[in-house]
């Protein structure tokens, strides 16, 4: 989004010529006042002797002012002098399917939607409101399914749409359904909205089923965990499969394609694997060596040389 600008391209009254970078990641626990952990970063970018310079990075529960970090981030975009903000958002609706009336007729729908106590509108309910239908993606589930899979079931064809991706499920639903449920292979398995404590799930799991992000990966190998990947076939460039293969080649993991992904092919996979504990321990062994567990360091270290900055 642009605020107004004058001819020469800065926001009059602007002493610099900035940009702001927003990453919407998390749920809406994250704009919580208190939460310490917030994936809501905003990124303020400006320019300098000519040059684009990272002027401040902070979560966005550290904007100025006393109402929700919600309100703030919203007060931060109709008022601030900048040229542009970015915004990675949550999720997206193709425009096929969505509401006429172009961006304004989209917010001020939005806008008079029930937010249920929350800064912001379920995402099921968006999808529901904007595209005038919900997506059977897990008929009668009890939660909201990942975006990126609603996101998934609209790109498909009308025909391909009355195979769900997701059968029915033995999984029942902690919280929801009265506790977990054995499941055919023997074991207990629980569905949850939300996980804040991830590294402590990370730390239980002998192996982890999961996409192939740069973010996922990174934690992947920090974590020293085997892992099946099934890489998003829809990313940009296609990188999440090269993410994988990157980590298949080095026998830390098995990259299981969305293509070849049914109940079967899955559950063959994760089997095989739990009946070779060696290979697992293998696997988390060399997913730990192309861990870089100073990455944060080595990247302030660079951008403070790149801004002039002595050690």
């Amino acid at each position: 989004m642009t605020p107004s600008t004058t001819e020469h391209g800065n926001r009059e009254g602007s002493p610099h010529r900035r940009w702001l970078g927003i990453d919407f990641s998390g749920n809406h626990l994250m704009w919580r006042p208190d939460c310490s952990r917030s994936n809501v970063w905003i990124a303020d970018v400006r320019e300098h002797n000519g040059q684009l310079v990272l002027h401040n990075l902070d979560r966005v529960q550290a904007l100025p002012g006393g109402a929700v970090p919600f309100a703030r981030l919203a007060a931060l975009l109709s008022d601030a002098t900048y040229l542009a903000a970015a915004i990675d958002a949550p999720f997206s609706i193709p425009a096929v399917h969505a509401s006429q009336g172009g961006h304004q007729a989209l917010l001020s729908l939005v806008a008079q939607m029930p937010c249920h106590g929350r800064p912001f509108p379920r995402g099921s309910d968006f999808v529901h409101v904007v595209a005038g239908q919900r997506p059977p993606l897990f008929p009668g589930a009890l939660v909201v399914p990942d975006v990126r899979l609603v996101e998934g079931y609209y790109g498909r064809t009308p025909h391909a749409k009355q195979d769900t991706p997701y059968p029915d499920s033995d999984i029942a639903l902690r919280g929801d359904a009265g506790g977990g449920r054995k499941t055919s292979f023997g074991g207990s398995a629980e569905a949850h909205r939300f996980i804040d404590n991830m590294p402590n799930y990370f730390a239980q799991a002998d192996l982890i089923v999961c996409r192939s992000g740069a973010s996922t990966v990174a934690e992947i190998t920090a974590a020293a965990k085997p892992a099946v990947f099934v890489p998003f076939p829809r990313a940009a460039d296609d990188h999440q499969k090269r993410n994988a293969e990157a980590l298949e080649r080095a026998r830390a993991a098995v990259m299981l394609e969305e293509s070849n992904l049914n109940c079967e092919s899955l559950v063959n996979t994760v089997t095989s694997l739990f009946a070779d504990r060696t290979r697992l321990t293998r696997m988390g062994e060399a997913a730990s060596k192309l861990a870089h567990p100073d990455a944060a360091r080595d990247i302030a270290a660079m951008a403070a040389r790149l801004a002039g900055l002595k050690d």
